[in-house]
């Protein structure tokens, strides 16, 4: 049970974890490291996508699960009629 403490520990230091935490918005390329690193250290997550309505924006949702009982919830706005592509 320590190695999945210890892999999570490095994947929360990682540059796009960080930027995961920190930002409003993500690019995708972004997303798709933090995805790497979960899968590498073979820790479970769901991840999941509302392309938004008339009263909310879109968004995704990444479920990270620590322990059968403890997961981590992180919503990632995606900007109305922007691209996580980047660019404009």
């Amino acid at each position: 049970m320590n190695d999945i403490f210890k892999d999570f520990q490095v994947l929360m230091a990682s540059e796009a974890f960080q930027i995961l935490c920190n930002s409003e918005i993500i690019k995708l390329n972004q997303l798709l490291a933090i995805q790497a690193l979960l899968i590498k250290a073979s820790i479970p997550y769901d991840l999941f996508f509302s392309p938004g309505t008339e009263e909310r924006q879109p968004q995704q949702q990444l479920n990270i699960y620590i322990n059968p009982t403890t997961k981590i919830e992180i919503v990632i706005p995606l900007e109305p009629g922007g691209s996580i592509f980047g660019g404009t």
